[in-house]
């Protein structure tokens, strides 16, 4: 199982704020509930860091992924099958 999300600066889901979302599909194309069931599907599905693409819209959330994939691979190749976290301060 492969689940991601994020939160904005005010400790609120992303994927959860419906004016967050509005304004961004409207900016850019994708919105938190599309592009973190992507990220998460490819994934799951390659089992790859490395063969994830970035979605046009949603590079820096694409960066975050990629960091938190990562430590999530390391901990289950670890045996570790908590859930994984990462801090970003941008």
């Amino acid at each position: 199982m492969v689940e991601y999300n994020a939160k904005n600066l005010s400790g609120f889901m992303k994927s959860w704020d419906m004016e967050y979302t509005r304004l961004m599909k409207e900016t850019t194309g994708t919105y938190p509930n599309e592009y973190t069931r992507i990220y998460a599907m490819a994934l799951l599905n390659s089992q790859d860091v490395a063969d994830i693409d970035a979605l046009a819209g949603a590079t820096a959330s694409y960066q975050a992924f990629v960091l938190l994939a990562r430590k999530a691979v390391e901990k289950a190749q670890a045996g570790d099958t908590a859930a994984a976290f990462v801090n970003l301060s941008y």
